[in-house]
């Protein structure tokens, strides 16, 4: 789906308790070796102009409901969620919509989600944060929905045993031999020293070089040669961060 164009979520719930309900919505990274960090929106959309507190900012989606919270600080590394209260049907209905939109994308730059898949879990729960049911959707926020479905679907289909279109396939076999081969020289270890302002930006800095490699070493597990980007990997979680002698 595209950025800053609402969506709606239908909400529904059978034999609903009388006591007072919240939907929390969390975005997470789906590929477990990320996992464990939070989601963030880039620094570019971050300080883009826009009439929201500042904590909110932080946040990579945003409801529509005007008694949403959005909890968590990203100062303090926590995950983000927005809640909002899980409001009662109208009546002729048994579900309860939401408008929701995404304020960042998939392919935005560190601290933002740098091209790693995310999903959207939606939580049920009381005043007390127990919780009654759990949803998960994965989601791609991105420029052009419907190009990259078409990406995908061929993607997929083209791990398909019997294609019904034999050239196609051909020439994506050809595609990916003389992507192999260019990458080849791409195999080397580049060392390059740049002066930061700030001991947080040449952290993030660091972070950005590890996610880099990390991210190369998932894309070549089956297809490539990761020894060089797990020598470097282990290069980079022994840097050392130095204030200049000036």
């Amino acid at each position: 789906m595209n950025m800053k164009i609402p969506f709606p979520v239908d909400f529904r719930v059978h034999d609903r308790p009388d006591f007072p309900l919240y939907i929390r919505t969390t975005p997470v990274y789906s590929a477990p070796q990320f996992a464990h960090e939070n989601v963030y929106r880039c620094i570019n959309h971050e300080f883009a102009p826009e009439d929201v507190q500042n904590h909110v900012r932080h946040h990579i989606i945003r409801c529509n409901n005007r008694l949403a919270e959005y909890e968590g600080e990203k100062s303090r590394n926590e995950r983000l969620s927005v809640v909002i209260p899980f409001a009662m049907p109208q009546t002729g209905t048994e579900n309860v919509r939401e408008m929701f939109e995404f304020v960042c994308k998939n392919s935005c730059p560190v601290p933002g989600m740098n091209r790693r898949s995310i999903e959207v879990i939606f939580t049920l729960e009381d005043m007390s944060r127990k919780i009654y049911g759990r949803k998960v959707l994965n989601v791609r926020v991105c420029s052009c929905p419907k190009r990259d479905k078409e990406k995908d679907e061929k993607e997929c289909f083209s791990g398909n045993l019997n294609p019904p279109q034999g050239k196609k396939r051909k020439m994506e076999k050809q595609d990916k031999k003389v992507l192999m081969s260019s990458d080849h020289h791409e195999l080397k270890e580049y060392s390059v020293t740049i002066p930061v302002v700030g001991k947080q930006n040449a952290q993030q800095l660091v972070k950005y070089a590890h996610d880099l490699m990390a991210g190369e070493v998932v894309k070549r597990l089956n297809t490539g040669n990761v020894v060089p980007f797990r020598k470097c990997l282990s290069k980079i979680n022994t840097v050392n961060i130095r204030e200049s002698q000036n």
